[in-house]
C-alpha cells in the first residue's frame, strides 16, 4: 500500500469532514490572540481580529449551506426563477425544453415511439407556426331541394367569427371550397354575396378566385388583416350543386377554433346525418323539428377543434 493511501487519504477525509471544526477552532484562536496578546492601535489586532470574524462568518455560512432546509428553499426559488413566465418568455430555446419535456414524459411508457409522438403532437396541435385563432365560430346553414332542379340542393351560408391575435401585423385570412361539376351540368354555381372586417365591406372581386377545372369547382379567398388584434369576421355564401354528385358538406378547421356553433335549417323531405370528424371535444346536439317548412338542429362545441378536425354533414332526400 502507497504511503498516499496509508496515510494521505484518510487524513484528506477526516480534515474534510470536519472542516467546519476547524474554521470554528482557528476564528477563536484568532479572536483571543487579538484581544488578549495585542494593545488595541497595534496593526496585528485588527490583522488577527479580521481574520477571526472572517472565519466565524464563513462558519456560519457553510452550515447554513449544509442545511437541508436551505437546500429545499434554494432549489425551489431557484426553479421558481427559471421556469417562471418571465423568464420563459425570454428564452430562445424554448422548442428544445418542450423537445426535452415531451420525450421525458413520452419515454416513461412509449420508448420506442417517443420520437414520433412529439413530432407529430408539435406539428399538428401546437400553434407554433400560426399567429391567430378562431373564437366563437357561428356557421348558420340552410340547406333546401331545388324546386326547379330537384336534383340539386341550394346552400345558403352564413359564417361569423373573431379572429384572435397577439400581434398587429399582417394576419393572412383565407378559404377555400371545391364543389365536383357533373359533365355538362350548367346549374353548379358558387356566389360570395358579401364579406366584412370589423363591420367594414370588402371588395370580393379582389380578393376571390373562382376555376372551374377538371371537372372541379375550384373556389379561393385570400385577404390580409393588420393593425388589430381582433378582427369580426363575416361571410355570405351561396352555393347550387348536384346531390348525387356531393351529397354531403365537410367543415374542417384551417386552424385553431375556440368554440363552434352551428345551426342547421333544411327541407322536411331531406334527410342529414351530423358526423364528428376527429375531435376532441364532442358536439352538444339539439333537434328543433316543429317548423312549418324546415327541420333544424344545433349542434355547439365549448372547447377547442384543431387543424383538419370538424364535421361532415351527409345529406339526401326521402
Amino acid at each position: 500500500m502507497s504511503l498516499r493511501k496509508k496515510y494521505w487519504d484518510p487524513l484528506y477525509v477526516f480534515c474534510t469532514s470536519y472542516v467546519l471544526y476547524f474554521i470554528i477552532l482557528f476564528a477563536v484562536i484568532f479572536l483571543t490572540v487579538a484581544f488578549a496578546i495585542f494593545e488595541t492601535d497595534e496593526i496585528w489586532r485588527d490583522l488577527f481580529k479580521g481574520l477571526g470574524f472572517t472565519m466565524v462568518s464563513s462558519g456560519v455560512f457553510a452550515v447554513i449551506l449544509k442545511s437541508e432546509q436551505f437546500s429545499n428553499i434554494f432549489h425551489k426559488e431557484l426553479r421558481n426563477i427559471i421556469y417562471s413566465e418571465e423568464q420563459l418568455e425570454k428564452r430562445t430555446d424554448l422548442d428544445k425544453i418542450w423537445e426535452k419535456v415531451t420525450l421525458a414524459l413520452c419515454r416513461q411508457k412509449f420508448k420506442n415511439i417517443s420520437s414520433k409522438l412529439h413530432q407529430k403532437i408539435k406539428g399538428f396541435y401546437l400553434p407554433v407556426t400560426q399567429e391567430y385563432y378562431y373564437k366563437n365560430y357561428n356557421l348558420d346553414l340552410t340547406i333546401e331541394l331545388d324546386p326547379i332542379n330537384p336534383d340539386f340542393v341550394r346552400i345558403t351560408e352564413i359564417n361569423k367569427t373573431q379572429i384572435i391575435s397577439h400581434d398587429i401585423q399582417c394576419i393572412k385570412y383565407d378559404f377555400q371550397s371545391k364543389i365536383p361539376v357533373p359533365d355538362g351540368d350548367t346549374i353548379t354555381s358558387y356566389e360570395l354575396q358579401e364579406f366584412s372586417v370589423n363591420n367594414e365591406k370588402i371588395d370580393i372581386d379582389k380578393h376571390l378566385s373562382i376555376k372551374n377545372e377538371n371537372g372541379i369547382l375550384d373556389i379561393q379567398f385570400n385577404y390580409d388583416c393588420t393593425g388589430k388584434t381582433v378582427y369580426n369576421i363575416v361571410r355570405k355564401e351561396k352555393k347550387s350543386y348536384n346531390l348525387k354528385s356531393n351529397p354531403y358538406r365537410i367543415h374542417l378547421a384551417a386552424w385553431l377554433i375556440e368554440n363552434f356553433y352551428l345551426d342547421l335549417h333544411y327541407n322536411k323531405n331531406m334527410k342529414i346525418d351530423f358526423i364528428e370528424m376527429g375531435l376532441l371535444d364532442k358536439f352538444t346536439i339539439e333537434h328543433m323539428d316543429n317548423l312549418p317548412a324546415y327541420k333544424r338542429f344545433k349542434a355547439t362545441l365549448t372547447g377547442l377543434i384543431f387543424k383538419k378536425q370538424g364535421f361532415m354533414l351527409f345529406f339526401k332526400e326521402f
